[in-house]
């Protein structure tokens, strides 16, 4: 289903990322510095110019916790990014991290 639907953006001339990695974003704990380092290193060995995920971290102060119903999501999803192990692999593999803005 995929495939049918990146052809048909393809076919249309609609930009669009053909490496989105949906495993990351996720409902549950399964969120670890590990889980994204493989991740990476899988985007880097299939030699993709972008990978992209779609994150929301944040630390969960009380007006966060007040407006979202995506808290505990966000303050993982922060934990991981900011992990020394991720913080060191994005450095060592000169990975530069952008937002949606920056496109």
């Amino acid at each position: 289903e995929t495939k049918e639907i990146e052809d048909l953006l393809e076919e249309h001339h609609i930009i669009h990322n053909r490496n989105m990695q949906h495993n990351f974003y996720q409902m549950d704990a399964s969120q670890t510095p590990e889980m994204l380092i493989s991740q990476l290193q899988y985007c880097l060995d299939q030699g993709y110019d972008l990978c992209s995920f779609e994150l929301h971290p944040a630390y969960v102060d009380q007006d966060v916790f007040n407006l979202s119903s995506y808290n505990y999501q966000r303050a993982k999803e922060f934990y991981v990014l900011t992990h020394p192990d991720v913080v060191k692999f994005f450095k060592d593999n000169n990975i530069e991290r952008i937002s949606f803005a920056d496109l």
